[in-house]
């Protein structure tokens, strides 16, 4: 008997720079068939490196994930630990640029992490930059830092329906979902387990919810072990598939993915 045929998976925001090329051929091999690749949110030391680490995941990165055999495209963005100590207007200029020519699908993800009034100043131009260029936004606003993040957001121009919150357990899926946000239900035990994600996924259904691992942590093969998962417990396909991948790529507007 043949071993049964992994559910196509489209995951992300992957953090790209942190996975080695035998991560992508087991990836590939687990069913993830398309991806959503984010710079790593680690500290820089100026614009030049700031620059240049979201340069490399358009010139380096996502050609390495063609190779690999995933589709990719890029998510741009400043997390509050990427905003350099200097220069920081200069990154944030140059991001318009960038996206240019559709090489990036949206802004982020972003967050409110660090302090300082940069940390801020970046998440609102990137916030006001997303309805600028018409592109979804990706925003980190797990646990303590959901209502802080939902009420700066609410303050910005950017439309709910174009915004996925991330990191998200059931109850914050709960709140976004009901002010209209993308609600990203994550698979990281530290927020909640596989089996706490499968049923918020069973309670809350299909509609605009994202399962993943954002920014790596945990199991690398976190989503295409929950399609799995889910397809054994009796869920239907085209509900695994939404929450696997369709939603994202609804949201991102990349239709045959």
């Amino acid at each position: 008997m043949s071993a049964p045929v992994p559910l196509p998976v489209f995951d992300g925001p992957l953090d790209a720079e942190g996975l080695s090329d035998a991560d992508l051929e087991t990836l590939r091999l687990f069913g993830v068939e398309a991806a959503l690749i984010a710079p790593p949110p680690l500290p820089v030391s100026d614009a030049r490196e700031a620059r240049a680490r979201l340069e490399r995941l358009l010139t380096h990165q996502l050609p390495r994930f063609a190779r690999a055999g995933i589709r990719a495209w890029a998510t741009l963005g400043l997390s509050g630990q990427s905003v350099p100590e200097r220069g920081l207007h200069e990154v944030l200029d140059v991001l318009p640029e960038l996206c240019a020519g559709g090489r990036a699908v949206a802004i982020g993800p972003l967050d409110l992490a660090g302090r300082g009034g940069a940390v801020e100043e970046a998440f609102d131009t990137q916030v006001a930059l997303a309805g600028r260029l018409e592109l979804p936004l990706l925003v980190n606003a797990g646990g303590a830092a959901l209502s802080p993040t939902v009420a700066r957001l609410q303050a910005g121009e950017q439309p709910p329906r174009r915004t996925l919150l991330l990191r998200l357990d059931e109850a914050g899926a709960r709140v976004a979902l009901g002010l209209g946000f993308y609600a990203g239900l994550s698979l990281h035990p530290a927020v909640q387990s596989l089996e706490q994600a499968i049923g918020a996924v069973r309670r809350l259904g299909a509609r605009k919810v994202v399962l993943g691992n954002p920014s790596g942590g945990g199991d690398l093969l976190a989503l295409p072990r929950a399609a799995h998962r889910m397809e054994k417990e009796g869920l239907s396909e085209a509900l695994i598939s939404r929450v696997g991948g369709l939603n994202l790529a609804a949201l991102l507007r990349l239709p045959g993915v």
